[in-house]
């Protein structure tokens, strides 16, 4: 059974889980399940959640990555 694909987003100022935590659990996704499952953004001066990740830009990035995975 293949595994679902990955979109994880992260903010570089998130309080709640570092950086450097995401990071670590995208590469070793990637190891696992293959570089093509797993997309990461980073997004600078972000917190845990908030303002940038509801963009009309991020949104529709989202929307292709559903898109993309799902049809």
């Amino acid at each position: 059974m293949k595994s679902p694909p990955f979109l994880i987003q992260h903010g570089t100022k998130d309080d709640l889980l570092s950086l450097a935590q995401a990071q670590y659990f995208a590469r070793a996704l990637a190891e696992k399940i293959g570089p093509d499952r797993v997309e990461s953004d980073v997004w600078e001066g972000a917190g845990h959640g908030g303002g940038a990740f509801g963009t009309p830009e991020n949104l529709a990035r989202i929307i292709r990555f559903l898109n993309r995975n799902l049809k």
